[in-house]
């Protein structure tokens, strides 16, 4: 079962993209365009692109900033998905432990095309996370099953 996680903020929504009022894949959110320049810019710095790695510090660390304007607290869960994936993208500016990036590269298209995030479902299992809810991503399964019904 896929579940993706809420964040129990009085914002609501789904942890990556943080919100829940509506598909993942809306280009009139800023949130969306977080995740697709960023998915862009890894793209880049993988294919070679070095400045790549450097723009999706910089993307994270404003994604970091907006959510924690947005939430007003470190501890909310958006915000803590957001200092992950600054975590692991600082982890780039070491050539020798890039790997973190690939599995960047693969969450990232996750969340962008699909509204998945890895980040939420291990943060999920935190400790400081358990008493939070989490719930089928119903638009995401219904918009599947209506293409391959069409």
């Amino acid at each position: 079962m896929v579940v993706s996680a809420e964040t129990g903020s009085s914002t609501g929504g789904q942890a990556c993209l943080g919100r829940n009022d509506g598909p993942e894949d809306s280009p009139t959110d800023i949130r969306w365009w977080f995740w697709t320049t960023t998915l862009v810019c890894i793209v880049a710095a993988v294919a070679g692109w070095t400045p790549g790695y450097y723009a999706v510090m910089a993307i994270s660390g404003l994604q970091v900033l907006f959510f924690l304007a947005q939430e007003k607290s470190l501890s909310a869960f958006p915000t803590q998905i957001r200092v992950v994936y600054l975590a692991l993208t600082l982890l780039g500016l070491w050539p020798e432990v890039r790997l973190p990036v690939y599995a960047l590269l693969l969450g990232t298209v996750m969340v962008t095309l699909f509204g998945r995030c890895a980040i939420a479902l291990i943060l999920r299992r935190m400790p400081w996370n358990r008493s939070r809810e989490v719930r089928l991503n119903w638009p995401v399964r219904k918009r599947v099953k209506r293409d391959r019904v069409n």
